[in-house]
């Protein structure tokens, strides 16, 4: 619905007023904390929940209001496995309106890893989280570039998933 309204309104569109300059050099101001508050926060352990709080705050900056209802650490019904970060996806046009329909993923599942090198238990942990019930694609949110190796098993996951869609990482 935003961005039909924004569609919509776009032969109305002005240069931009001084107060609008302001409104951008605030949002500037935002997006350089987060990338102090990234660079501040030492990998490991030790700052998990930190860094699963930023990547939380900056997904609710960036994808409002797309995604929304975000909630950490959703557990299962009887507890049994949980998840960073699930968003419901409103969507209806744009990225996520594509993933929403061609993924069914009315929500989307972030898994967040302060971690200095993915592994494969990490990947294989979030394909089993993709279903029917979540969705098919789900993210896994670090600080580093996986490896060939990490690339590699999730092609394999999405080349083995029986079913279409296929699930994606």
């Amino acid at each position: 619905q935003y961005i039909g309204r924004k569609e919509r309104e776009g032969s109305q569109v002005e240069p931009l007023l001084t107060t609008d300059q302001v409104f951008l050099d605030s949002e500037y101001q935002l997006g350089e904390r987060f990338i102090s508050r990234l660079d501040n926060l030492p990998v490991g352990h030790s700052a998990a929940s930190d860094y699963q709080r930023l990547v939380f705050e900056i997904f609710n900056y960036l994808f409002e209001p797309e995604l929304t209802d975000g909630k950490m650490e959703v557990e299962t019904y009887l507890g049994t496995e949980r998840r960073d970060i699930i968003y419901t996806n409103e969507a209806e046009t744009s990225f996520w309106g594509y993933v929403r329909t061609t993924y069914n993923s009315l929500l989307v599942m972030l898994e967040s890893k302060n971690v200095e090198k993915v592994e494969l238990e990490h990947i294989n942990q979030t394909a089993s989280y993709l279903g029917v019930r979540l969705g098919m694609l789900g993210f896994i949110v670090t600080r580093k570039p996986p490896g060939d190796n990490i690339i590699r098993k999730t092609y394999s996951i999405f080349n083995d998933t029986p079913s279409l869609p296929r699930k994606i990482i």
